[in-house]
Formats: C-alpha cells, sequence, structure tokens
C-alpha cells in the first residue's frame, strides 16, 4: 500500500467517520432513487384535467347546436322576419307580393 501512497494513519483516518455514519456515500442507499408520489399525482391531474377538457368542449358543442335547432324549429313567426318560403310575414304582406316596381316592369 506504500508503494501507492496509502498508510496506516489514511486507513485510520477513514476508518473513523466510516464507523460513526459521517460520510456521504455510506448514508446513501444505493440504487435508484424513490419515485416522488407528487410526481405520479401530477400526471394523474393532468390526464384528468384533459378528460373534463374534452367533455366540457363536447358539452359546449351540444349546446351550440341545440339552440340552433331551436332557432330552425323557432322558424321567422317568433323573429319577426320574412319566411323564405313565401309564408307571411309578421306584418301581414307575404314577402314575394308583387310591388310596384315589378308590376311596372310586367306590364312592359
Amino acid at each position: 500500500m506504500r508503494r501507492e501512497g496509502l498508510y496506516s494513519s489514511h486507513i485510520v483516518d477513514w476508518r473513523r467517520p466510516r464507523d460513526s455514519g459521517t460520510l456521504a456515500g455510506a448514508a446513501r442507499p444505493r440504487g435508484r432513487p424513490a419515485a416522488d408520489p407528487r410526481n405520479a399525482q401530477i400526471a394523474r391531474l393532468r390526464k384528468e384535467k384533459a378528460k373534463l377538457e374534452q367533455e366540457l368542449a363536447k358539452a359546449r358543442f351540444v349546446v351550440d347546436v341545440q339552440s340552433k335547432l331551436q332557432a330552425l324549429a323557432a322558424g321567422p313567426f317568433l323573429r319577426g322576419q320574412p319566411a323564405a318560403i313565401g309564408l307571411p310575414h309578421a306584418s301581414g304582406i307575404p314577402h314575394n307580393a308583387p310591388t310596384v316596381s315589378r308590376a311596372c316592369n310586367l306590364r312592359r
């Protein structure tokens, strides 16, 4: 050991902290460090959040479609707009009734 530069005083100086447990390498367990349980919880919550966001988007789409269908089913009668197929307007005059300009063009 003297050839390597190790003397008995070096070994004695090393054995004292080793036996008392103050060496850093002796206190740490070997192998992979244990996984933090918070990381697993964070991953689970992120997955749950993504799923809930998809459900929310789907629910908003359904509400949007339902409101559009309700507007179509209510028709122009409730909104006071002329119908596209010639049904009477809220004022009682059909939107496709001949106007003065159309009547003048028909006489020519």
